[in-house]
Protein backbone atom coordinates (compact mmCIF):
# COMPACT_ATOMS: atom_id res chain seq x y z
CA UNK A 1 0.00 0.00 0.00
CA UNK A 2 2.79 2.41 0.96
CA UNK A 3 4.64 1.65 -2.29
CA UNK A 4 1.55 2.43 -4.38
CA UNK A 5 0.92 5.65 -2.45
CA UNK A 6 4.57 6.73 -2.83
CA UNK A 7 4.66 6.09 -6.59
CA UNK A 8 1.40 7.94 -7.10
CA UNK A 9 2.60 10.93 -5.07
CA UNK A 10 5.88 11.13 -7.00
CA UNK A 11 4.02 11.08 -10.32
CA UNK A 12 1.55 13.63 -9.01
CA UNK A 13 4.37 15.82 -7.78
CA UNK A 14 6.23 15.70 -11.13
CA UNK A 15 3.05 16.40 -13.11
CA UNK A 16 2.12 19.28 -10.82
CA UNK A 17 5.54 20.93 -11.18
CA UNK A 18 5.54 20.50 -14.95
CA UNK A 19 2.07 22.01 -15.13
CA UNK A 20 3.08 25.06 -13.05
CA UNK A 21 6.26 25.51 -15.08
CA UNK A 22 4.24 25.42 -18.30
CA UNK A 23 1.64 27.91 -17.00
CA UNK A 24 4.30 30.28 -15.64
CA UNK A 25 6.36 29.99 -18.83
CA UNK A 26 3.30 30.67 -20.97
CA UNK A 27 2.44 33.77 -18.94
CA UNK A 28 6.03 35.07 -19.28
CA UNK A 29 5.96 34.46 -23.03
CA UNK A 30 2.68 36.36 -23.41
CA UNK A 31 3.79 39.30 -21.22
CA UNK A 32 7.31 39.59 -22.66
CA UNK A 33 6.31 38.90 -26.24
CA UNK A 34 9.48 36.91 -26.84
CA UNK A 35 11.75 39.87 -25.98
CA UNK A 36 13.65 37.87 -23.36
CA UNK A 37 15.02 34.33 -23.24
CA UNK A 38 13.50 33.25 -19.92
CA UNK A 39 13.84 29.48 -20.54
CA UNK A 40 17.18 28.99 -18.64
CA UNK A 41 15.84 30.87 -15.60
CA UNK A 42 12.58 28.91 -15.75
CA UNK A 43 14.35 25.55 -15.91
CA UNK A 44 16.72 26.41 -13.05
CA UNK A 45 13.83 27.78 -11.00
CA UNK A 46 11.58 24.71 -11.20
CA UNK A 47 14.42 22.17 -11.18
CA UNK A 48 15.58 23.70 -7.88
CA UNK A 49 12.02 23.62 -6.51
CA UNK A 50 11.64 19.96 -7.52
CA UNK A 51 14.93 18.93 -5.90
CA UNK A 52 14.61 20.94 -2.70
CA UNK A 53 11.05 19.80 -1.97
CA UNK A 54 12.04 16.08 -1.95
CA UNK A 55 13.51 15.90 1.61
CA UNK A 56 10.57 17.91 2.96
CA UNK A 57 8.11 15.59 1.21
CA UNK A 58 9.97 12.50 2.49
CA UNK A 59 9.97 13.84 6.05
CA UNK A 60 6.29 14.79 6.17
CA UNK A 61 4.74 11.99 4.09
CA UNK A 62 7.00 9.01 4.80
CA UNK A 63 8.94 9.52 8.06
CA UNK A 64 6.12 11.23 10.00
CA UNK A 65 3.30 9.20 8.42
CA UNK A 66 2.40 7.58 11.78
CA UNK A 67 1.88 10.97 13.43
CA UNK A 68 -1.68 12.26 13.44
CA UNK A 69 -2.37 14.49 10.44
CA UNK A 70 -3.57 17.42 12.57
CA UNK A 71 -0.28 17.46 14.50
CA UNK A 72 1.80 17.28 11.33
CA UNK A 73 0.14 20.43 10.01
CA UNK A 74 1.90 22.43 12.73
CA UNK A 75 5.28 21.19 11.45
CA UNK A 76 4.63 23.10 8.23
CA UNK A 77 4.86 26.39 10.15
CA UNK A 78 8.59 25.67 10.49
CA UNK A 79 9.24 23.65 7.35
CA UNK A 80 7.57 26.01 4.87
CA UNK A 81 9.84 29.03 5.58
CA UNK A 82 12.82 26.66 5.68
CA UNK A 83 11.89 25.28 2.25
CA UNK A 84 11.53 28.79 0.74
CA UNK A 85 14.90 29.90 2.17
CA UNK A 86 16.67 26.70 1.01
CA UNK A 87 15.22 26.93 -2.49
CA UNK A 88 16.20 30.62 -2.74
CA UNK A 89 19.83 29.83 -1.85
CA UNK A 90 20.03 26.97 -4.36
CA UNK A 91 18.29 29.00 -7.08
CA UNK A 92 20.57 32.03 -6.69
CA UNK A 93 23.69 29.86 -6.45
CA UNK A 94 22.94 28.01 -9.73
CA UNK A 95 21.92 31.23 -11.50
CA UNK A 96 25.21 32.87 -10.48
CA UNK A 97 27.16 29.92 -11.85
CA UNK A 98 25.51 30.12 -15.26
CA UNK A 99 25.19 33.89 -15.29
CA UNK A 100 21.40 33.83 -15.40
CA UNK A 101 19.46 36.89 -14.30
CA UNK A 102 17.07 36.68 -11.32
CA UNK A 103 14.94 39.24 -9.49
CA UNK A 104 16.46 41.50 -6.85
CA UNK A 105 15.27 44.19 -4.48
CA UNK A 106 11.54 44.62 -3.95
CA UNK A 107 10.77 42.42 -6.93
CA UNK A 108 12.25 39.53 -4.99
CA UNK A 109 9.02 39.31 -3.02
CA UNK A 110 7.68 37.18 -5.91
CA UNK A 111 10.50 34.71 -5.30
CA UNK A 112 9.18 34.35 -1.76
CA UNK A 113 5.46 34.33 -2.49
CA UNK A 114 5.43 31.82 -5.39
CA UNK A 115 7.44 28.99 -3.69
CA UNK A 116 5.45 29.60 -0.49
CA UNK A 117 2.22 29.15 -2.43
CA UNK A 118 3.59 26.10 -4.25
CA UNK A 119 4.62 24.48 -0.96
CA UNK A 120 1.14 24.92 0.50
CA UNK A 121 -0.64 23.71 -2.62
CA UNK A 122 1.58 20.65 -3.07
CA UNK A 123 1.30 19.45 0.50
CA UNK A 124 -2.37 20.31 0.47
CA UNK A 125 -2.84 17.89 -2.42
CA UNK A 126 -0.66 15.24 -0.71
CA UNK A 127 -2.51 15.47 2.59
CA UNK A 128 -5.91 15.37 0.91
CA UNK A 129 -4.89 12.27 -1.03
CA UNK A 130 -3.40 10.69 2.11
CA UNK A 131 -6.61 11.38 4.05
CA UNK A 132 -8.65 9.90 1.21
CA UNK A 133 -6.58 6.69 1.02
CA UNK A 134 -6.68 6.19 4.79
CA UNK A 135 -10.41 6.78 4.82
CA UNK A 136 -10.86 4.21 2.06
CA UNK A 137 -8.67 1.72 3.95
CA UNK A 138 -10.76 2.22 7.07
CA UNK A 139 -13.94 1.63 5.08
CA UNK A 140 -12.48 -1.58 3.63
CA UNK A 141 -11.39 -2.81 7.07
CA UNK A 142 -14.76 -1.98 8.60
CA UNK A 143 -16.48 -3.81 5.75
CA UNK A 144 -14.25 -6.87 6.23
CA UNK A 145 -14.97 -6.86 9.97
CA UNK A 146 -18.70 -6.60 9.26
CA UNK A 147 -18.45 -9.49 6.80
CA UNK A 148 -16.48 -11.59 9.31
CA UNK A 149 -19.01 -10.77 12.03
CA UNK A 150 -21.88 -11.58 9.66
CA UNK A 151 -20.33 -14.95 8.81
CA UNK A 152 -19.83 -15.61 12.51
CA UNK A 153 -23.45 -14.71 13.21
CA UNK A 154 -24.66 -16.92 10.36
CA UNK A 155 -22.56 -19.77 11.71
CA UNK A 156 -24.02 -19.20 15.16
CA UNK A 157 -27.53 -19.15 13.69
CA UNK A 158 -26.89 -22.43 11.92
CA UNK A 159 -25.62 -23.86 15.21
CA UNK A 160 -28.80 -22.66 16.88
CA UNK A 161 -31.11 -24.79 14.73
CA UNK A 162 -33.31 -25.79 17.59
CA UNK A 163 -30.45 -26.20 20.12
CA UNK A 164 -32.95 -27.35 22.73
CA UNK A 165 -33.60 -30.33 20.46
CA UNK A 166 -29.90 -31.23 20.73
CA UNK A 167 -29.89 -30.80 24.49
CA UNK A 168 -33.00 -32.96 24.81
CA UNK A 169 -31.39 -35.61 22.61
CA UNK A 170 -28.29 -35.58 24.85
CA UNK A 171 -30.49 -35.98 27.91
CA UNK A 172 -32.44 -38.78 26.26
CA UNK A 173 -29.21 -40.63 25.40
CA UNK A 174 -27.96 -40.11 28.95
CA UNK A 175 -31.14 -41.48 30.42
CA UNK A 176 -30.98 -44.55 28.21
CA UNK A 177 -27.49 -45.54 29.33
CA UNK A 178 -27.15 -48.14 32.08
CA UNK A 179 -25.58 -47.03 35.41
CA UNK A 180 -22.35 -48.94 34.78
CA UNK A 181 -21.54 -46.60 31.84
CA UNK A 182 -21.08 -43.57 34.06
CA UNK A 183 -18.02 -42.36 32.12
CA UNK A 184 -20.08 -42.23 28.92
CA UNK A 185 -22.78 -40.31 30.78
CA UNK A 186 -20.18 -37.78 31.90
CA UNK A 187 -18.78 -37.35 28.38
CA UNK A 188 -22.24 -36.70 26.94
CA UNK A 189 -22.97 -34.23 29.72
CA UNK A 190 -19.69 -32.41 29.02
CA UNK A 191 -20.44 -32.35 25.29
CA UNK A 192 -23.86 -30.86 26.00
CA UNK A 193 -22.25 -28.23 28.23
CA UNK A 194 -19.71 -27.48 25.50
CA UNK A 195 -22.44 -26.85 22.91
CA UNK A 196 -24.38 -24.66 25.30
CA UNK A 197 -21.29 -22.70 26.34
CA UNK A 198 -20.08 -22.22 22.76
CA UNK A 199 -23.49 -20.91 21.74
CA UNK A 200 -23.48 -18.50 24.65
CA UNK A 201 -20.02 -16.97 24.09
CA UNK A 202 -20.28 -16.95 20.28
CA UNK A 203 -23.00 -14.32 20.65
CA UNK A 204 -20.51 -12.00 22.39
CA UNK A 205 -17.75 -10.11 20.59
CA UNK A 206 -15.50 -10.06 23.66
CA UNK A 207 -15.21 -12.28 26.72
CA UNK A 208 -12.77 -12.45 29.63
CA UNK A 209 -9.64 -14.57 29.48
CA UNK A 210 -11.08 -16.66 32.31
CA UNK A 211 -14.19 -17.45 30.22
CA UNK A 212 -12.01 -18.38 27.23
CA UNK A 213 -9.95 -20.75 29.40
CA UNK A 214 -13.12 -22.28 30.89
CA UNK A 215 -14.31 -23.08 27.38
CA UNK A 216 -10.92 -24.61 26.55
CA UNK A 217 -11.11 -26.77 29.70
CA UNK A 218 -14.42 -28.24 28.53
CA UNK A 219 -13.10 -28.76 25.01
CA UNK A 220 -9.85 -30.36 26.21
CA UNK A 221 -11.69 -32.65 28.64
CA UNK A 222 -13.36 -34.30 25.65
CA UNK A 223 -10.12 -34.43 23.67
CA UNK A 224 -8.30 -36.08 26.57
CA UNK A 225 -11.07 -38.66 26.78
CA UNK A 226 -10.40 -39.42 23.10
CA UNK A 227 -6.60 -39.58 23.34
CA UNK A 228 -6.43 -40.87 26.96
CA UNK A 229 -2.80 -41.03 28.19
CA UNK A 230 -1.52 -39.98 24.78
CA UNK A 231 -2.30 -36.32 25.53
CA UNK A 232 -1.04 -34.15 28.37
CA UNK A 233 -2.39 -30.63 28.84
CA UNK A 234 -0.59 -27.82 30.68
CA UNK A 235 -2.33 -24.47 31.16
CA UNK A 236 -0.70 -21.48 32.86
CA UNK A 237 -2.55 -18.15 33.06
CA UNK A 238 -1.48 -15.18 35.16
CA UNK A 239 -4.18 -14.46 37.74
CA UNK A 240 -4.01 -10.67 37.38
CA UNK A 241 -5.09 -10.75 33.73
CA UNK A 242 -7.99 -13.22 33.95
CA UNK A 243 -10.56 -10.41 33.81
CA UNK A 244 -9.06 -8.78 30.69
CA UNK A 245 -11.33 -8.84 27.63
CA UNK A 246 -10.32 -10.65 24.44
CA UNK A 247 -12.19 -11.68 21.25
CA UNK A 248 -14.32 -14.74 21.93
CA UNK A 249 -12.98 -18.13 20.79
CA UNK A 250 -9.59 -16.68 19.81
CA UNK A 251 -7.51 -19.47 21.41
CA UNK A 252 -9.55 -22.58 20.61
CA UNK A 253 -8.60 -22.74 16.88
CA UNK A 254 -4.90 -22.73 17.84
CA UNK A 255 -5.40 -25.60 20.29
CA UNK A 256 -7.53 -27.54 17.81
CA UNK A 257 -4.85 -27.06 15.13
CA UNK A 258 -2.16 -28.39 17.50
CA UNK A 259 -4.24 -31.46 18.35
CA UNK A 260 -5.07 -32.19 14.71
CA UNK A 261 -1.60 -31.72 13.20
CA UNK A 262 0.76 -32.41 16.11
CA UNK A 263 -0.91 -34.77 18.59
CA UNK A 264 -2.99 -37.02 16.31
CA UNK A 265 0.01 -38.31 14.28
CA UNK A 266 1.99 -39.15 17.45
CA UNK A 267 1.93 -42.60 18.97
CA UNK A 268 2.20 -41.38 22.54
CA UNK A 269 3.44 -38.63 24.87
CA UNK A 270 1.65 -35.75 23.16
CA UNK A 271 1.95 -32.49 25.08
CA UNK A 272 0.15 -29.18 24.61
CA UNK A 273 1.11 -26.15 26.67
CA UNK A 274 -1.11 -23.06 26.86
CA UNK A 275 0.44 -19.94 28.37
CA UNK A 276 -1.19 -16.55 28.82
CA UNK A 277 0.89 -13.80 30.40
CA UNK A 278 1.43 -10.08 30.43
CA UNK A 279 4.66 -8.49 29.24
CA UNK A 280 5.14 -4.75 29.04
CA UNK A 281 1.82 -3.36 27.73
CA UNK A 282 0.75 -6.51 25.87
CA UNK A 283 -0.86 -9.83 26.73
CA UNK A 284 0.80 -12.83 25.08
CA UNK A 285 -1.07 -16.02 24.14
CA UNK A 286 1.04 -19.08 23.36
CA UNK A 287 0.12 -22.63 22.31
CA UNK A 288 3.02 -25.10 22.19
CA UNK A 289 3.06 -28.73 21.08
CA UNK A 290 5.71 -31.42 20.77
CA UNK A 291 4.64 -32.64 17.36
CA UNK A 292 6.84 -33.37 14.37
CA UNK A 293 9.46 -30.73 13.59
CA UNK A 294 8.55 -28.59 10.59
CA UNK A 295 11.38 -28.13 8.09
CA UNK A 296 9.58 -25.52 6.02
CA UNK A 297 7.43 -22.90 7.73
CA UNK A 298 6.38 -21.49 4.34
CA UNK A 299 4.04 -24.46 3.89
CA UNK A 300 2.42 -23.62 7.21
CA UNK A 301 1.97 -19.97 6.26
CA UNK A 302 0.49 -20.85 2.87
CA UNK A 303 -1.70 -23.78 3.95
CA UNK A 304 -3.34 -22.53 7.12
CA UNK A 305 -6.74 -24.01 7.89
CA UNK A 306 -9.93 -22.02 8.26
CA UNK A 307 -9.48 -21.70 12.02
CA UNK A 308 -5.99 -20.20 11.80
CA UNK A 309 -6.91 -17.94 8.88
CA UNK A 310 -9.93 -16.55 10.72
CA UNK A 311 -7.88 -16.01 13.87
CA UNK A 312 -5.17 -14.21 11.89
CA UNK A 313 -7.79 -12.06 10.13
CA UNK A 314 -9.44 -11.08 13.42
CA UNK A 315 -6.08 -10.15 14.95
CA UNK A 316 -5.11 -8.04 11.94
CA UNK A 317 -8.39 -6.16 11.78
CA UNK A 318 -8.92 -5.65 15.52
CA UNK A 319 -5.34 -5.10 16.73
CA UNK A 320 -3.09 -4.82 13.66
CA UNK A 321 -1.35 -7.96 14.95
CA UNK A 322 -0.78 -11.39 13.44
CA UNK A 323 0.03 -15.00 14.30
CA UNK A 324 3.65 -15.98 14.85
CA UNK A 325 5.10 -19.47 14.32
CA UNK A 326 8.20 -20.51 16.23
CA UNK A 327 9.78 -23.99 15.75
CA UNK A 328 10.83 -25.70 19.00
CA UNK A 329 13.96 -27.80 19.29
CA UNK A 330 14.23 -30.77 18.99
CA UNK A 331 10.58 -31.05 17.90
CA UNK A 332 7.36 -29.14 18.16
CA UNK A 333 5.89 -25.76 17.29
CA UNK A 334 4.80 -22.68 19.17
CA UNK A 335 1.96 -20.54 17.76
CA UNK A 336 1.53 -17.25 19.55
CA UNK A 337 0.11 -13.77 19.27
CA UNK A 338 -0.10 -10.66 21.40
CA UNK A 339 -2.82 -8.15 22.16
CA UNK A 340 -1.87 -4.67 23.28
CA UNK A 341 -3.81 -3.55 26.33
CA UNK A 342 -5.87 -0.42 25.90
Amino acid sequence: MLKKVTIFQVLLFVAYNLFLMFVYGLSLYINLGGRENFVPRLLIDYAAKAIVIVPFWWLMIIVFKHIELKKRLFFHLVLCPLYVWTWLQVYHFVCDIFGVWYMRGLAQVWDLYIPFLMYLSQFGIFHIYEYYTRYQSQLIEQNELRQAKLKSELTALKAQINPHFLYNIFNTINASLPPEQEQTRELIAKLSDLFRYQLQISEQDFITIEEEIDFLDKYLFLEQARFKDKLTIKIDVQKEIKDCLIPSLILQPLVENAIKHAISPKINNGIIEINVFKKDNSIYFSVKDNGKKLDNLDNLYNNQGIGLKNTRLRLEKLYQETLYFNPIEPEGLEVYFKIKQQ
